[in-house]
Parts: structure tokens; sequence; C-alpha cells
């Protein structure tokens, strides 16, 4: 069985592959393999998104008493290349965090070749290719925390100390370079949540890791009223070194330690329920960041015992190619859940458009034809509970894409 070619960033998949990753994950999708990372291989680099663009930053390579990296790179998905910007001037470190907030980039905290802990905190400018110095970190230097954005705010919180493993959680204002405490991680004290997390609307989702012992719990947390929820636990068991990232309002986590596995799971915020799994071609590893672009994510570097990687990956949820958008149309569906029946409100007026819907093993089960006008009202009718993919397409092109949930409630 042919099972994927690459040829000048082409993709070509066997329809028995095809198949088979319908098969595997709720979620569908393929995986096509980029250009790797220009420079050494490592674990615990940071990665983050602006604009249509990718970067990755910092890491610990091969050997622990020489190889941590202050390189920041710039991935172009649409050229599939890299470019090196301005190199991190806090020093090469491992086990940072950081994120984008505004179209700019921050990184800091982390531990270094000294075996020096930081909570130091820079800002890189992309315009400007020029990294700046920022507030500290509230609480102890750490390594190994977690990061994630809500509601133009960056919050930085858990990891490690030189003493101790830590609860606390910061919020960060860029408008006034300051921090903030909030409530405290509900979970247990612990490392190694750090990217094991993604965010869905206003809410992050986070959890897994290490402290005391290893965990496989997963708390939502609500920045409006400062508030966690734990919620169902994650099926891959205690796990740390994970990572994740959302696409269209569906959650992904997976890897990590657990090196015969290389299983991504899907987490539904609507329903707390872990669904489907992907599978990760690149195999199982741990350490490992993740960004997403236009409804694409990426996933590279890491380990897997003494095995350090710079790969690259490209993860499309959608199979055949059904994430390839045309045009700027857009999709709102309420509700959704839904039980008997759908509006789906287009950006754009319709014309002799076609909605085709696909169950969770890519298969066509519904089809509305020659639609015009910017609602469309959907009946569920015979169709079972679950997952399912809609396409909306006019002259054999791709306008929009969405999913649905279908309940029995």
């Amino acid at each position: 069985m042919q099972i994927q070619t690459t040829l000048q960033g082409k993709t070509i998949l066997s329809t028995t592959l095809l198949l088979l990753l319908c098969g595997l994950s709720s979620g569908q999708g393929t995986w096509t393999q980029k250009t790797s990372l220009p420079s050494a291989a490592r674990i615990t680099s940071v990665a983050f998104t602006i604009g249509n663009k990718g970067y990755f930053t910092t890491g610990q390579g091969v050997s622990t008493s020489t190889d941590y990296y202050d390189d920041l790179w710039e991935y172009n998905p649409q050229a599939d290349t890299w470019t090196q910007k301005a190199n991190f001037p806090g020093g090469g470190r491992g086990y940072g965090i950081g994120f984008a907030i505004n179209g700019k980039g921050y990184f800091g905290c982390g531990r270094d070749v000294n075996n020096l802990w930081y909570n130091d905190f820079w800002e890189w400018d992309t315009l400007t290719n020029i990294w700046s110095p920022k507030a500290n970190v509230g609480g102890a230097a750490r390594a190994a925390a977690t990061a994630f954005v809500l509601n133009g705010k960056g919050y930085v919180g858990t990891g490690e100390s030189s003493s101790n493993y830590l609860n606390d959680i910061w919020e960060y204002n860029p408008t006034n370079d300051s921090w903030t405490q909030k409530n405290l991680f509900a979970g247990s004290a612990r490392q190694d949540v750090d990217r094991a997390v993604f965010t869905v609307g206003n809410k992050a989702y986070l959890g897994l890791g290490i402290g005391i012992g290893n965990y496989a719990d997963f708390w939502e947390y609500d920045p409006n009223l400062d508030f966690w929820t734990q919620k169902a636990n994650f099926p891959g068991g205690p796990v740390f070194g994970a990572t994740g990232f959302s696409i269209n309002a569906i959650g992904f986590i997976g890897l990590g330690t657990n090196f015969g596995d290389s299983t991504l799971w899907e987490y539904n915020t609507s329903t707390n329920n872990w669904s489907g799994t992907i599978q990760f071609p690149g195999g199982p590893r741990c350490d490992l960041p993740s960004f997403v672009i236009n409804g694409k994510a990426y996933i590279g570097t890491g380990w897997n015992t003494q095995v350090y990687y710079n790969d690259l990956w490209e993860y499309n949820p959608y199979a055949s190619g059904i994430n390839e958008i045309y045009n700027n149309n857009s999709i709102t569906i309420f509700p959704n859940p839904f039980s008997t029946q759908t509006t789906l409100q287009t950006t754009t007026s319709c014309k002799n458009t076609t909605l085709t819907v696909y169950n969770s093993l890519g298969q066509q089960v519904k089809q509305l034809t020659n639609i015009t006008g910017k609602s469309i009202t959907l009946h569920r009718d015979n169709l079972p509970s679950g997952l399912y993919f809609i396409r909306l397409t006019q002259e054999n092109k791709t306008l929009a894409t969405d999913k649905l949930i279908i309940t029995d409630n």
C-alpha cells in the first residue's frame, strides 16, 4: 500500500490510506510531512502563531550539558519554508513558555544549561524583529509551566521551581505590562502540563502532567469568573509531555510519555466527551509543541527515548481536502449541537450551492442541492446522534466547512 508521497509541497494519499485515516478519527483528516526545522533536533521548544505564520523558539538538544538553544524560526505554510529571526536575547534554554497577543510574540521562564531557573519575560515584534524585556512573570522562577491566551491576555502557571511543584496562575496584561495573580489551579501542583493545553471560545482546557504523581485529570478555566471546573479525565491515562491544540472548537491532546503510543484524542467542549482518536505518523514522542494556522495544525520536534527530532507535520482535520476553502465565506450554525433541525447562516449569498454532510468515517450521508440565499435549514431526519462534517461547495470549489453535533436530547 502506498502510504504517502510528498512532491513540492503536494501530498498524494492512496485511497486505502485515506479511508484508514478517516476511520482512525471522528475528526478524519490527513497528515503531510513538511520541511524540517533547519536547525538542531530538540525538545521543549515553544511555538506560537502570528497571522499566517508559525514560530518556533529555544529548546533543549541531545546533550543536556551543552545543547540549549536561543534561536527563533518563522514558518511559512504556503511556501513550506523557514526563515531565521533574531535570537532570543535571554540565552539558550528549554522548558520555557510562550504565546502571541495582538501580533507580537512573548516568551519567558524555563531553565538553562547551568540549571538556572527563570521568570523573565520578553516581547518580540514581528515588524522590527526586536526583542524587548517586559515585567517578570509573577511568582517563583519556573520551568515546564503552561501558558495560554484568553480575551487578549496571557496566562502562565503551574510548573516546577528549583525546589517544588507549583499551582499558581498569573494573568498578563500587555496594555500596561503587568501581572495579576488569579485563583490557583484547582488540580494538584505539577509540571509538564505545558503544551497539553488549548482554548475554545473564551475558556482554556488543560491537565495531565507530573507532580507527586502522574495525572490524567482535565480542567476548564473561565477567566471571567476566575474559576476552575473539573472535566472528564483524559482517556489516554496519566501522561506528561503531551501536546494540545484546537481547530473549529474541537480540542486535541495526546502523545507524551506513553512512548509506545502516537495517539491524539479529540475533546468536545460542548458535550464534555473524549471521542475519536488520530494517529500521529511521526511516531510516539513527547515534549513537542504545536501551532495552528488557517484550520490546520503543525506539530514537530520532540523525542522518543534517545531519538531527538527536528521534523514538522501538518494535520488537516478534513479528509479529501475538505478544508481547502476558496473564498472568505463562513458558516454560523445555531443550534449546534441540535436534535431535530438547525440553521446554517452564511456570510455571503449562495447561488446554486451544494451542502454535503459527512459522517465520522468520511462517508456522505446527506446532501442538499441548488441552495440559494444566506440561510439554510438542515433537518436531522434519520441521522443517528454523533459528530458530522459539512462542506458547502459551488462549481466543485469548497466555499466553507464546519462540524455538526447531533444529540438525542
